[in-house]
């Protein structure tokens, strides 16, 4: 028996090789396993080789993976090699006695060349694919070619992807740092920006190091590598020698200042800084959200609360937002029972907190409701070993073992829908379903519902079956259209325009008209 597995993806026989998923083992049809590799890929297609050619997976039919060819014309098989670097995830290279050949990955809409690891089955039907062309890398040399880091070099120059680097000695050249893409030779340092290769103006060679993967300093200056531009700018102030990075991203300071982005943060004490996390540094003199100071806050006690919509310290919970260059601090009202020191949100909710004692929605108690067992199932509802409430108030008659969350404030148990805190009487649980924000539907029949200042509640069943659902919109309590009709109280209007029908508020505000391009239908006026 010839059979043996090679790797987690590929096994292979005395006259077949075989891909390996969702624990499967599928032959790849019309490839001999004489002299061959194969490199699977996670983004990009897998590529296979032998002494025929070089291959990627075409199709998966059949229980079988057919291959198509991506062999340039004339690359030389007998002394093809695999051009492989250190930690590489992507083969970018190959070269023959003759000449290098850069591999690029192209976005394209076409039928997929490769097998989706996990989901091979659906792999023959996705229409999404990354096409490989692979071309002869210009001027390289074949005997000296390889790869150094991310970059390919050989006796003559180096090479990013498929473009020429000029400029660098490749004899010299070195990479600084965990970044790979800050550069140095002989004669100076230089950055992968995102058209070419710059050289930093003034930067000393030998003294040039990496601080972090965004700060970077010589012995006269600091710089910052920008990520999003992909530039590297002198850091304007910076002390070189007393510079460090700060634990977080883009942090750093030095014994003046602390810098964000490269950006001096003026007024921060850099001795008693402290990075918190989410944009939110402190100091000895208070705390600050994106370097702006949170007038009122007390730092020893500060804490972001729940996704950073809210703070809170010790003397109470804060909103805030952001105006021009300051922070605006906002306490906010929250039930007397609060006890702030254990008051934590409750999973990522920024709606539900708890503390010791008792469960709250937007800072206010829910009675009742039992801090070991209560759970968010939304945004205003939630749910206990006792029963289900929505925002505050707990909604008598649920059945919590049945209860089931639909959308849009709507819920049901075995017995009855409700919205809100509200038993819909009109309607069963069986066959009901929310359609969107503004219709439900009860076996075949549609309802849109509106809502007043009140939380009062208009169901209103619509008489045509064939409502367009992308197109729906209700105008008032009384009039609705789709592309196709209007709708006056459920029942399809033939005399108004359906292009045209809209609601109009008046100048001021206090009204409204329902009206198309020939008439006015209703007018309105508002308390």
């Amino acid at each position: 028996n010839s059979f043996q597995i090679e790797n987690s993806f590929i096994a292979k026989d005395k006259d077949n090789v075989f891909y390996i998923a969702n624990n499967e083992i599928i032959k790849i049809k019309g490839f001999s396993p004489e002299k061959s590799e194969v490199i699977v890929q996670f983004y990009v297609p897998t590529i296979l080789i032998n002494k025929n050619g070089i291959y990627t997976f075409d199709k998966y039919e059949n229980g079988k993976i057919t291959i198509k060819s991506i062999k340039p014309a004339r690359i030389d098989m007998n002394t093809l090699e695999v051009v492989d670097g250190e930690n590489m995830t992507t083969l970018l290279y190959l070269k023959d006695k003759n000449n290098v050949y850069f591999i690029n990955y192209k976005e394209s809409e076409q039928k997929i060349s490769d097998i989706d690891v996990e989901n091979a089955e659906d792999a023959g039907n996705d229409n999404y694919n990354i096409d490989i062309e692979i071309k002869k890398l210009e001027s390289a040399d074949s005997d000296s070619f390889k790869i150094d880091s991310i970059y390919g070099k050989d006796k003559n120059n180096l090479y990013f992807l498929n473009k020429k680097i000029t400029g660098v000695n490749p004899k010299t050249f070195k990479v600084v740092g965990s970044n790979k893409l800050i550069i140095k030779d002989d004669k100076g340092v230089y950055y992968l920006g995102r058209e070419e290769v710059k050289k930093i103006q003034n930067a000393d060679i030998n003294s040039f190091e990496e601080v972090s993967k965004e700060y970077y300093r010589d012995k006269n200056n600091v710089y910052y590598y920008d990520n999003y531009d992909g530039d590297v700018k002198k850091v304007k102030g910076a002390d070189a020698k007393t510079f460090e990075a700060i634990e977080g991203y883009a942090l750093g300071r030095d014994k003046n200042a602390v810098y964000d982005k490269g950006k001096m943060i003026k007024g921060l004490d850099p001795v008693t800084f402290e990075d918190l996390n989410g944009n939110f540094y402190k100091d000895k003199n208070g705390v600050y959200y994106e370097g702006m100071l949170m007038k009122g806050i007390d730092s020893k006690s500060f804490e972001p609360f729940v996704n950073y919509t809210h703070v809170k310290d010790k003397n109470g919970i804060y909103s805030f937002y952001q105006k021009e260059n300051e922070v605006v601090v906002e306490k906010v009202e929250i039930s007397p029972e609060i006890d702030l020191k254990t008051l934590q949100p409750i999973e990522n909710y920024s709606e539900y907190s708890k503390d010791k004692n008792n469960v709250y929605y937007h800072f206010k108690k829910i009675e009742g409701a039992d801090i070991k067992t209560f759970e968010p199932e939304g945004y205003s509802i939630g749910k206990d070993k006792m029963g289900v409430y929505y925002e505050t108030r707990k909604v008598n008659g649920v059945d919590v073992n049945s209860f089931e969350v639909l959308k849009n404030d709507f819920f049901k148990d075995k017995n009855n829908v409700y919205y809100k805190n509200k038993k819909l009487e009109i309607f069963k649980p069986k066959n009901f379903e929310v359609i969107d924000y503004s219709l439900v539907k009860q076996n075949e029949d549609l309802y849109y519902f509106t809502e007043d200042e009140n939380n009062n509640t208009k169901f209103v069943p619509l008489e045509s079956k064939n409502v367009d659902i992308d197109t729906f919109q209700i105008l008032d309590d009384d009039y609705a259209k789709d592309k196709n009709n209007t709708y006056y109280k459920g029942k399809i209007f033939k005399e108004a325009d359906v292009k045209t029908l809209d609601k109009h508020y008046n100048e001021n505000d206090n009204g409204y008209k329902i009206r198309d391009k020939k008439k006015v239908y209703k007018i309105k006026e508002l308390d």
